[in-house]
């Protein structure tokens, strides 16, 4: 949390299509952010179907 803090930034990535899922600090051109992994809604939806449905509607 320092380094997101320092304006570092950190990257969400979708851990299945690789597409940045959000953005959290600043990401200044030639930095390296924090990189962590997580699911979009698209492939939530393909990789677990009906649970990722009864999840949404909670």
């Amino acid at each position: 949390m320092d380094k997101v803090q320092k304006h570092e930034g950190l990257v969400c990535v979708c851990a299945e299509c690789k597409v940045v899922i959000r953005t959290v600090g600043t990401v200044p051109p030639g930095s390296t952010p924090l990189i962590s992994h997580g699911i979009c809604p698209a492939c939530a939806e393909k990789l677990y179907g009906e649970i990722f449905r009864a999840r949404v509607k909670e």
